[in-house]
């Protein structure tokens, strides 16, 4: 129940703006929320388990890299969930998965961003990669 909560320690209000954060994104890239269900009772469940929804077919193959776009590769990067394995998908898209999993990360003590801020998520490898390319 909700009582044995009170006695936890509460984490950084701005954690809950980063997973908000990784919602968003999610939602732009992909189109649906990474909590749907096939209700609302479900996706509150989503939600309630951290359960995000996997990145859509389409979108894990518009994104591999030329030597996995076999047949074997997509049901290999179809089995992952929200996380890909490395080297299944193209640079860019890797550390977009890698960016969202970790936003939406269920435990917000260990969320991208609880600790360290905008900072923390300004160094992950997505952003990095943009601040390369302007040099």
């Amino acid at each position: 129940g909700w009582a044995e909560d009170l006695g936890k320690q509460a984490p950084n209000a701005k954690a809950l703006d980063w997973w908000s954060y990784g919602c968003v994104l999610f939602q732009c890239v992909c189109g649906v929320p990474p909590f749907r269900g096939a209700n609302e009772f479900l996706t509150y469940v989503n939600v309630q388990k951290g359960n995000p929804a996997r990145f859509p077919d389409w979108w894990l193959r518009e994104n591999k890299t030329p030597e996995t776009a076999t047949a074997r590769g997509t049901a290999a990067i179809a089995e992952g969930a929200l996380n890909p394995s490395e080297g299944s998908l193209n640079p860019f898209a890797s550390a977009f998965c890698d960016l969202v999993w970790k936003l939406l990360t269920h435990d917000p003590f260990a969320r991208l961003g609880s600790v360290g801020g905008a900072e923390e998520i300004r160094e992950h490898a997505f952003f990095a990669r943009r601040e390369k390319e302007k040099e």
